[in-house]
C-alpha cells in the first residue's frame, strides 16, 4: 500500500512499505516520522527553506539513518546547503522503486527539475512550478 499526502504549498509526502520520501518540504501540515529522502525541485522559498530542512532532520527523519537530500544546482546557489546534486535524466533508486529527474521550465526558476516517482507500480509526477513541460 502506498500513501500520498499533500502537506501544503508544493509539498508531497510519499510513504510505502519500504520507502518514505518528501518533495519540496515547505509543509503546512506536519509529515509523518521516518523520512529517508528529500527531493527539491528549485530554490523558491515556498519549495525549500533551511528552517524546514532543519525541522525534518530534528523531528521527522528516520531514526538511526542518514537522510539523503537531492536537488538541482539552483538550490545550492541560493541556499548553500549540503545535498546530492542531481541533473535532468538522472535516476535515484529507492528500496521499492526509483525517481527519475526531468528538465522543467518553472516560473522564474532557472534549473528547476520535475520528478517522476515510480514506487509499488504507481507513478507520481511532481512538476513544481511548471510553466512548460520538456519533451
Amino acid at each position: 500500500m502506498i500513501y500520498i499526502r499533500f502537506l501544503g504549498n508544493a509539498c508531497i509526502e510519499i510513504i510505502s512499505k519500504q520507502d518514505h520520501i518528501i518533495i519540496d518540504p515547505v509543509f503546512l501540515y506536519a509529515p509523518q516520522k521516518g523520512i529517508e529522502k528529500v527531493f527539491l525541485t528549485h530554490h523558491h522559498s515556498d519549495h525549500v527553506s533551511q528552517e524546514k530542512l532543519t525541522e525534518i532532520l530534528n523531528n521527522y527523519k528516520k531514526e538511526d539513518k542518514e537522510m539523503d537530500i537531492f536537488g538541482p544546482l539552483c538550490v545550492y546557489e541560493e541556499l548553500n546547503i549540503d545535498f546530492t546534486f542531481i541533473q535532468p535524466n538522472s535516476r535515484i533508486n529507492l528500496n521499492d522503486g526509483y525517481v527519475e529527474v526531468f528538465k522543467n521550465k518553472c516560473w522564474k526558476a532557472e534549473g528547476c527539475v520535475a520528478y517522476l516517482v515510480t514506487i509499488e507500480n504507481k507513478r507520481i509526477l511532481h512538476t513544481a512550478d511548471s510553466a512548460e513541460f520538456s519533451d
